[in-house]
């Protein structure tokens, strides 16, 4: 269950019911806001196989939380929805989510997926391509985050090597061929188990 929490004077009190879903789900492993958006991720829905995941974004006007749009589903044993960001920005209204076990360009090499939302037609729309892992086993997509408006993603995960390094890849979309292109090398770390990207962020300067 996730909760929203809004500061009244000097307390904090529930701003909206609760989003509650199955328990089985993982509803709330990830939960990310950007006002008045709230993106939550469900990565052991099982709608759609074992371990699909859904992701539910949501539109919260200060007093409820309704869904906006249909929930976005993962395949059988993906946990889409691992890792969510969203952001809100100059009407733009995206989400990027994570499926770190996707069998993408190999198995468990994993993926993260950019959706826009189109207030024309109430539906969320998949920006370009997936961003893939590269290498068995780097479940990419472990963590994600999207700069403030929008044009930057990052994609974390463990690394293929086995020695679970970690590393970050930072994209940003090429409107030319519809896809996300890296932007310089991949950030990795530099021992066993350093497991760099464990959480990431992003901050964008004019």
């Amino acid at each position: 269950a996730v909760g929203i929490i809004s500061p009244v004077t000097a307390n904090w009190e529930k701003s909206a019911h609760s989003i509650i879903h199955a328990q089985s789900d993982a509803t709330g492993h990830s939960v990310s806001f950007s006002s008045p958006l709230v993106a939550i991720g469900a990565p052991y829905n099982n709608e759609r196989g074992t371990s699909a995941g859904e992701v539910h974004i949501y539109y919260h006007d200060g007093k409820k939380s309704v869904l906006l749009g249909e929930s976005l589903q993962g395949l059988a044993g993906e946990e889409f929805g691992f890792s969510v960001a969203v952001c809100s920005s100059n009407n733009m209204k995206r989400v990027i989510v994570g499926a770190p076990r996707a069998n993408g360009s190999a198995v468990q090499s994993g993926y993260a997926k950019v959706y826009d939302f189109d207030d024309s037609t109430m539906k969320w729309t998949l920006v370009g391509k997936g961003i893939s892992g590269r290498l068995a086993n780097e479940m990419a997509g472990t963590k994600v985050a999207i700069s403030d408006d929008g044009s930057v993603v990052a994609v974390a995960g463990f690394g293929g090597d086995g020695l679970e390094r970690g590393f970050v890849r930072m994209y940003t979309f090429n409107n030319a061929i519809e896809e996300w292109e890296m932007v310089g090398n991949a950030i990795e770390g530099h021992m066993e188990e350093a497991r760099l990207g464990t959480s990431v962020s992003i901050l964008t300067v004019d």
